[in-house]
């Protein structure tokens, strides 16, 4: 059975997957802002006219190490989110160049500057038109755009706790996928004996298997007896049977075999198990 998620936990889940896209959107703007900014330096001439070779060593320098800090920076995110702001920035670029009536084949070194110090100002709640006015706002993806209130920006989680709060779910271990199809082969099976034989016995045996002994720590131990058995909205009570043989007449109680601790083995009576339910919770003491 899938769980149950309350709105509380699918409010918080958008809001992280929110501020995620929100962390590497800025990171985004952040370093292709510096990549541009050396781009523009380097077409002025800005970084070779320092009269002093040695400042002028220490300025090219300086201006590489920031080009491969923030080139690493692009290159760690993740490569679905860096295609959809690369497409936001395409797109946003492509509207200045058509407003300003400038040709595609012209440089857009320039155009990129204004739409990354656009998207930086809307990052940051300090657009105050449009849509998104006075709020943060970020593309997630599919391109939907997010937006929340700058305030909370500041005190945001650092990153580290917050992925040891929520660790990224990968795919499930190999024991899970094996208990669950394990489950699902009982329960196919549990149908076709109720279909085939349902005349053999006036009880319903739903779950029958051999007995067991559950450990932890490889010490066996006691489980808890079970005191009744809910079927929809019917609860009957569950007597404790030590016999093999089953009850051979119809009843109002439930029997839980004893000797078999996993899986459980109950006795039905044979009104409650028709028609055969989807669902049977246990009570326990």
């Amino acid at each position: 059975m899938a769980p149950v998620i309350t709105s509380d936990q699918y409010a918080a889940a958008q809001s992280e997957m929110v501020i995620s896209w929100w962390r590497d959107w800025t990171r985004f703007l952040t370093a292709r802002g510096t990549l541009n900014t050396i781009q523009l330096q380097r077409m002025s001439g800005t970084m070779t006219t320092v009269a002093d070779a040695f400042d002028q060593t220490q300025a090219k320098g300086s201006a590489e190490a920031q080009e491969r800090q923030a080139t690493a920076t692009l290159d760690r995110l993740p490569a679905a989110r860096r295609t959809v702001f690369e497409a936001e920035l395409n797109d946003r670029v492509a509207l200045l160049q058509q407003a300003a009536g400038t040709a595609a084949s012209e440089d857009l070194t320039a155009f990129i500057r204004q739409a990354l110090h656009e998207f930086t100002e809307q990052a940051y709640g300090r657009v105050t038109t449009g849509k998104h006015a006075y709020k943060a706002a970020v593309p997630c993806e599919a391109r939907a755009w997010f937006s929340f209130e700058p305030k909370y920006i500041d005190s945001l989680p650092p990153e580290a706790a917050w992925s040891i709060a929520r660790p990224e779910q990968g795919p499930p271990p190999q024991w899970q996928l094996i208990a669950a199809i394990a489950g699902i082969i009982v329960i196919i099976a549990g149908m076709v004996a109720y279909y085939l034989w349902p005349q053999l016995s006036p009880a319903q045996v739903v779950i029958a298997a051999a007995p067991a002994t559950i450990l932890v720590n490889e010490a066996p131990i006691t489980p808890w007896p079970v005191r009744a058995v809910v079927i929809g909205e019917t609860a009957l009570p569950v007597a404790r049977l030590d016999a093999e043989a089953w009850p051979a007449a119809p009843s109002d109680v439930a029997g839980w075999r004893t000797s078999a601790v996993w899986p459980a083995e109950l006795c039905l009576p044979a009104t409650a198990a028709d028609p055969l339910p989807t669902a049977i919770t246990l009570l326990s003491a």
